[in-house]
């Protein structure tokens, strides 16, 4: 809700507060942030691939895949501690401390939070990937079930934002 509204000022971030609107952004600046946070997360995450590929070689598909997932579910406190970190509290901590995402991006505490979810999801997404998919070759009889594991489970993962926005968005959960 209204995240990175701190970007379009502080007027208009209070007059989107009041508004209530969940679907429409504050401002296109908001607009602009929100394809900056998904352009940095898909950027880490092809970088990523670089980097356990060569995780993979040298160490091995369980280091790739325990790497991985200790970054996603980093991730995914992350996005958790965003949606219920208080802003009014956050200005009590922080006392003009600089933030984490307070250069490239106008984000408050909570948003910074946000901006630190997709960093680390998007450099876990590969680990997670390449390690499954780097089984299949320690594996040769299971290889073929593998590898469509894997695939299956790289299309699929996107249905959980899905989801979440119809649960969210039209059902108002």
């Amino acid at each position: 809700e209204h995240l990175f509204a701190v970007s379009c000022g502080e007027e208009r971030a209070r007059e989107c507060a009041a508004d209530g609107t969940r679907y429409a952004k504050c401002c296109s600046r908001q607009a602009f942030m929100y394809t900056r946070l998904s352009s940095l997360a898909i950027f880490i995450s092809d970088f990523g691939m670089l980097v356990y590929g060569e995780l993979s070689d040298a160490r091995g598909p369980r280091a790739c895949l325990g790497l991985g997932t200790a970054f996603v579910c980093a991730g995914i406190f992350f996005l958790a501690a965003s949606a219920s970190f208080n802003d009014e509290r956050a200005d009590g901590l922080a006392d003009g401390a600089p933030h984490l995402a307070a250069i490239a991006f106008a984000a408050s505490p909570s948003d910074e939070m946000l901006v630190a979810a997709f960093v680390f999801i998007g450099a876990g997404g590969p680990g997670v990937f390449i390690g499954a998919l780097s089984l299949s070759e320690k594996y040769p009889s299971l290889r073929a079930g593998v590898t469509a594991l894997v695939a299956a489970m790289e299309d699929c993962s996107a249905l959980v934002f899905v989801l979440f926005n119809v649960l969210y968005f039209r059902a108002g959960l």
